[in-house]
């Protein structure tokens, strides 16, 4: 149950007058059974997630991922990501929460240990 093969097909650029870039780009997936899923695909490292970074515009973020499969019982699946500039984060709150790319931060506090 996993991606053997993967491949990107090309995709789709447009920039507007007023500064919003949009994009699409689009892959094709095989799976190693028939019985694999569309989150199988979804869940592959290379597929792009929601709010990953476009490659070439590091201000436009994923904003969707489709994933279709050809046909029932094949093994072979489309998958297209949109991207935008005029990416909102209140889209993801009601998506599943482990899609988000994760917020990591730090801290460190400094303290002194009596010596005796």
């Amino acid at each position: 149950m996993a991606v053997i093969d993967w491949g990107e097909n090309g995709g789709s650029t447009t920039r507007e007058e007023d500064g919003t870039f949009s994009a699409e780009r689009k892959f094709w997936a095989k799976v190693s059974t028939g019985t694999d899923r569309e989150l199988d695909v979804e869940l592959y490292a290379e597929c792009p997630r929601r709010g990953h970074r476009h490659p070439a515009e590091t201000s436009a973020r994923c904003v969707s991922v489709n994933v279709t499969r050809r046909t029932p019982g094949n093994r072979l699946f489309d998958v297209t990501c949109s991207y935008s500039n005029r990416f909102d984060q209140s889209q993801n709150q009601q998506d599943n929460p482990l899609s988000r790319p994760p917020r990591i931060s730090t801290r460190s506090i400094q303290y002194r240990i009596p010596f005796i």
